[in-house]
């Protein structure tokens, strides 16, 4: 079974009905066809957007973050990040999503490839495909 890093972006397209793809993305998750992590950093990412405890977002955001696996941030991805943020110049969300997906060996699955393009060796999920930049 594949597993992927989905990016803080996929789950919020995805809460909002934006984009089809996230849709049966994420029923193929629920459907166990396919495992999902999600950095701790995009828990932050998305609570900070969730306006008040126990309303309708916070109850569909917790439900959609039962489906996935919530991989920490120890000290070696610190390390990481801090080097990907330096010589990239990333945001510290991305620097730590960047190095999330390196040291857990997961394909990133984002809509803002732009943010992490110029890391080689990044492997990308989208749409069911694959793909290297």
């Amino acid at each position: 079974m594949e597993e992927i890093l989905i990016d803080t972006d996929i789950i919020i397209d995805f809460l909002r009905g934006y984009d089809v793809r996230t849709k049966s993305f994420f029923l193929k998750i629920r459907n166990r066809e396919m495992k999902a992590c999600i950095s701790i950093i995009s828990i932050v990412e998305l609570y900070t957007g969730i306006e008040e405890k126990g309303n309708k977002q916070e109850i569909n955001l917790k439900q959609l973050l039962s489906l996935l696996e919530i991989l920490p941030i120890d000290f070696s991805l610190s390390k990481l990040a801090g080097t990907i943020k330096r010589k990239y110049r990333l945001s510290i969300t991305d620097s730590i999503i960047a190095a999330t997906s390196f040291s857990s060996k997961l394909k990133l699955f984002s809509f803002n490839r732009k943010h992490f393009q110029q890391i080689p060796g990044l492997l990308f999920f989208e749409t069911g495909k694959p793909e290297k930049v």
